[in-house]
């Protein structure tokens, strides 16, 4: 059974904002950080949207604001599209990614200290468990099937595209695991191919999940 829906409007809003204010954070920390004689300002701005965690919880958090306003207002196209079971499940995805990623790949390579500590834990660790959450008892179950999976794709596609023709061009990568001059482009095709198959493995999983959960609701 799903959650009230006033339950789903708070924690939709309450997962939004936190990753709202967490990005914010993140961003005034960066530009206060960034070397001026290496890097221009328009620079810095476009290299700090170039990380996926912070696009992620972007796209998380204005999923979850459009659906509350799906909820709310009069339905249209865009309401409909949000408060589709596909979509909400795109981004517990790319979520889990963000925090599976980091706490394997990234989280040993730099001590964090402060509001930044702080937002780190928002953007990796907090988004990600209460969307899980979120996911588990708001969004509705047995909607999804494995063709969904070629969609879910597209974005982290045109995330690798778009970092590796950017790195290409300024030599500036956001990971060190696609940095393609340090590691070469064969290593970092490799890493992406495995990152390629454990989205898939994911996705599998989480279709797999949602036919579960859809038969333990049916009987309950």
């Amino acid at each position: 059974m799903l959650v009230k829906k006033t339950h789903a409007l708070l924690l939709e809003f309450v997962i939004a904002i936190a990753a709202l204010c967490a990005v914010a954070t993140q961003f005034g920390l960066f530009m206060h950080d960034r070397n001026p004689t290496s890097q221009s300002t328009l620079g810095a701005v476009i290299g700090f949207f170039s990380y996926f965690t912070i696009l992620t919880n972007l796209l998380v958090a204005l999923t979850l604001l459009g659906r509350v306003w799906g909820r709310l207002a009069p339905r249209h196209a865009l309401s409909e599209w949000l408060l589709r079971a596909d979509t909400a499940s795109a981004c517990a995805l790319y979520i889990v990614l963000v925090g599976i990623v980091y706490e394997v790949l990234l989280r040993h390579l730099k001590t964090l200290t402060g509001m930044e500590a702080v937002a780190n834990y928002v953007l990796h660790d907090f988004v990600p468990i209460m969307y899980v959450l979120y996911w588990i008892g708001c969004v509705r179950k047995g909607e999804l099937s494995f063709g969904h999976i070629a969609g879910w794709l597209i974005y982290p596609a045109l995330y690798a595209s778009w970092v590796l023709a950017r790195g290409a061009y300024t030599g500036r990568y956001p990971y060190p695991f696609i940095n393609a001059l340090e590691f070469g482009y064969t290593r970092v095709a490799i890493n992406c191919v495995v990152l390629t198959a454990a989205i898939v493995a994911g996705a599998l999983l989480l279709v797999s999940a949602d036919r579960m959960l859809a038969r333990v609701r049916a009987r309950a």
